[in-house]
């Protein structure tokens, strides 16, 4: 279907979504403070560690304080190789600085931009 038909019909077929590509600003998943520290987290990081999990990867999530969890660490499956592709700054002077590109190794960076799109950094709490 294309979007004459879609116009065509007037409305949107059920499955589109699954058709489409899901864009979401998936750094926010590795932000102690990302979708808005909580506010706006419906399930986007479980969702990204699934979707790691699924592609061979292995997270460890956090849950902060009670109202939003993160993705702190991404390791290639199996554990034995335990270089980290990603690990969330725990520098204090850092502690809550947002992660950048550079935290994350390329593979990494390759396979979460095609499913859900580019993001350049996370948007963290919004005031």
């Amino acid at each position: 279907m294309t979007w004459e038909d879609i116009i065509k019909v007037g409305y949107i077929p059920s499955d589109a979504r699954k058709r489409s590509t899901p864009t979401m600003n998936w750094m926010d998943a590795f932000d102690k403070f990302g979708f808005d520290d909580g506010a706006e987290n419906t399930g986007q990081t479980e969702e990204i560690a699934d979707f790691l999990s699924k592609n061979g990867y292995k997270t460890q999530l956090i849950e902060a304080g009670g109202h939003n969890t993160y993705i702190k660490w991404v390791v290639k499956e199996p554990e034995k190789y335990q270089h980290r592709l990603y690990e969330y700054p725990t520098d204090s002077r850092r502690h809550r600085d947002a992660p950048s590109r550079d935290s994350f190794d390329k593979e990494l960076l390759k396979l979460l931009d095609g499913k859900y799109g580019k993001s350049m950094k996370s948007e963290g709490i919004k005031r």
